[in-house]
């Protein structure tokens, strides 16, 4: 670098390991830069600045960045592999996840519900209304889960009637950060398989505990 630097006048930057005397090993960047000096005689300087710290913390971001990952793939592959219709939203009721079985019945991508309320996902102003009010029941309501509610849901095919369960997501501390819920859809209406409904449920818990 300081040959270089010397012959060009570029400045160059570098990481280098420095191992100091206890044996602590530091992560410093070198900086060697060309100096102005007297004709004939090329001068550079190096500077080194100890960047552990700064490394330290971009390790852990990234880490953490592939944690994260790993936990949304465990997660979407959790979503997809339950039957019924199943999303996820937050505190503010924003989607923030669906399943692969609800984006098919809605004939909409799950890319075009995330981040999205029901407001903007249903031009159906009253039953938009009524889906707010119920998650908000769920959510401000001492974060209670209710297995009972009965709602349409409007797709390609006609209005479906599903039979939804609705658990709320708290935080380590209790707060309630948003809700998961489950639909099946019941035969011949208000009609519902017990067994199946039974498997909803136990779904819709086991899923709460992996979150």
């Amino acid at each position: 670098m300081l040959e270089r630097t010397a012959e060009t006048g570029i400045t160059e930057r570098q990481d280098i390991r420095i191992i100091k005397p206890d044996g602590a090993v530091h992560i410093c960047l070198m900086e060697v830069r060309s100096l102005e000096g007297e004709p004939g005689r090329e001068q550079v300087q190096a500077v080194l600045t100890d960047i552990t710290e700064r490394k330290r913390i971009e390790d852990e971001i990234r880490k953490t960045k592939d944690e994260i990952e790993i936990q949304k793939d465990f997660l979407e592959t959790i979503l997809n592999s339950i039957p019924a219709y199943v999303f996820l939203k937050d505190r503010e009721h924003r989607v923030t996840h669906i399943n692969e079985t609800l984006a098919k019945a809605t004939g909409r991508p799950k890319y075009e519900w995330i981040g999205k309320t029901v407001f903007e996902l249903f031009s159906d102003r009253a039953l938009a209304q009524k889906y707010y009010r119920d998650d908000e029941m769920i959510m401000a309501g001492g974060g209670q889960p209710r297995f009972d509610i009965i709602e349409t849901l409007p797709t390609p095919e006609g209005v479906q009637w599903l039979h939804t369960q609705k658990v709320p997501l708290k935080d380590e501390t209790g707060h309630v950060t948003g809700l998961v819920a489950s639909n099946i859809e019941p035969a011949h209406k208000l009609k519902i398989d017990q067994n199946k409904l039974q498997n909803c449920r136990s779904n819709i818990l086991n899923l709460v505990n992996v979150l």
